[in-house]
């Protein structure tokens, strides 16, 4: 996901007068010279204990615990004081977030204090929030900056900086990710440009444009480290419940090999794999996205069946976030069932996220997700790996990872839990026909030691779909012309 996270005094809001007013609380209650404004500005930038050692005289220094703490009191109370969003902020937020990016503060101010204050102003715009937890942590410590690009699966191409400061052009470096240095803030250009940033913004919407371009400079590098080939290419990925890891070994693969699919298809499990790809999720930022995923994410309580089908929707609008399937960079569909006809449906508008927990609400464990006047139910019921979708898009091409294929196995044991996937597994055996018939190579990762139904080892099931498509490779190179 792309991510543009930012510091908070003199970037975003204007604090310095409410900072001001709580120094000279300090320093007037510890009897010493009250500072000025531009004083106050001069100190701002390496957390409050600092400030406040900077604001005292020399032969004060040692009372620097108490005017913090003189300090925090009058915050405290006094929180929202005398502070003002600058002139451009929310509508600069407001075309970052059309423009698909997550909005995070990284801030030096206490994570309290920042927490509350950014609530109170930008609570509306701002996702992800972190101040400071441990003064030895502090930016230009990266340590924040990294969590929020964590939480928000954010790499460092997709991630932006934007601070006042020369240590947010610091922290930005230390993290590894490109720095907008504002130019209305708390610092002059100067200092700033001896910090060496990436880019300069005079105003908020600057930074807009800043953007823009870097985006477009990152689809160019893109697009030209992918293989040229002759033909249109497909890829679809089946269903396979929690076996759908290994998907993303697949497309890891393909990465590394420079092959980039033009149409993308996907049914259950295999359409988050897909509904991602087709967003422009990185494969480790898939990888990232796995390992947090937990068994109570989707089934609430002990009792397996009737689960809410909102469970799988909240669960991919962490990966894929609130975007619709006409504007994703690459074409997409997914098939989803309705049980009010008996029909399979093809799913290529509309909220993304809700298309994929149609594909995936799994009959009995998931309640059907209703979608204008369908009922819609897991796609697996009548084509599990629809290779004719990518084919009808004009695909010419087509691979399919079928992340299922031992299916149709039955089971000796007895209890009703074996029985239903068992009955599972024969009723898929007819509907990956279609899927096989459009395919030009099927990779077939061996699975089988794997249950559809627990979330395992993610690395092994990311490894062994790696080591299948590998397989296949050579033969994929062969029909594209590729060396």
């Amino acid at each position: 996901m792309k991510l543009a996270v930012f510091d908070l005094d003199g970037t975003l809001l204007d604090t310095l007068p409410n900072i001001c007013d709580s120094v000279n609380f300090a320093m007037k209650q510890l009897d010493c010279p009250l500072r000025t404004i531009k004083e106050v500005r001069s100190f701002i930038g390496n957390s409050a204990i600092v400030l406040m050692e900077k604001a005292l005289p020399c032969d004060k220094k040692h009372l620097s615990q108490q005017a913090l703490d003189l300090h925090t009191q009058f915050y405290d109370n006094h929180l929202c004081d005398n502070t003002t969003i600058f002139r451009g902020i929310k509508e600069m937020l407001s075309d970052l977030k059309k423009m698909g990016y997550q909005i995070g503060v990284y801030s030096n101010k206490g994570h309290g204090f920042t927490k509350l204050i950014v609530k109170h102003f930008l609570g509306d715009y701002v996702e992800f929030v972190r101040g400071t937890k441990d003064f030895n942590k502090r930016k230009p410590n990266p340590e924040g900056l990294l969590e929020i690009m964590e939480k928000a699966h954010a790499d460092q191409q997709s991630t932006i900086f934007v601070g006042d400061s020369d240590v947010d052009v610091m922290t930005a470096k230390n993290a590894g990710v490109k720095c907008i240095s504002v130019l209305w803030g708390y610092q002059d250009k100067k200092q700033l440009k001896s910090a060496n940033p990436d880019y300069f913004a005079k105003k908020p919407c600057d930074v807009v444009k800043i953007v823009e371009k870097y985006d477009k400079t990152i689809q160019k590098i893109e697009k030209n480290k992918y293989k040229k080939v002759n033909y249109k290419l497909g890829l679809t990925i089946s269903g396979g419940g929690t076996r759908g890891f290994a998907g993303i070994g697949a497309i890891k693969a393909f990465e590394e090999a420079g092959i980039k699919f033009d149409y993308v298809s996907g049914t259950s499990v295999g359409s988050l794999v897909a509904g991602a790809y087709a967003l422009g999720k990185t494969p480790q930022e898939m990888i990232d996205f796995a390992k947090t995923i937990k068994k109570s994410d989707l089934i609430k309580g002990l009792w397996p069946f009737g689960n809410d089908s909102a469970n799988l929707e909240n669960l991919a609008k962490r990966i894929v976030g609130d975007v619709n399937i006409q504007d994703l960079p690459t074409p997409f569909k997914c098939v989803a069932v309705d049980l009010h006809s008996g029909n399979e449906i093809v799913l290529e508008n509309g909220n993304l996220a809700k298309a994929i927990s149609a594909s995936c609400a799994v009959p009995f464990i998931f309640k059907p997700v209703m979608l204008e006047d369908y009922c819609l139910v897991d796609g697996g019921l009548l084509n599990n790996m629809p290779s004719d979708l990518v084919r009808q898009m004009g695909a010419e091409f087509v691979v399919s990872v079928d992340l299922n294929h031992t299916r149709g196995q039955g089971t000796t044991k007895k209890d009703l839990i074996s029985q239903l996937t068992a009955t599972w597994n024969i009723v898929n055996k007819s509907t990956v026909y279609k899927g096989q018939m459009n395919s030009d190579v099927i990779v077939e990762p061996m699975l089988q030691q794997y249950k559809s139904t627990e979330i395992g080892d993610v690395d092994a099931l990311i490894k062994e779909g790696y080591r299948a498509t590998m397989e296949k490779m050579e033969e994929i190179k062969t029909f594209l012309n590729l060396k």
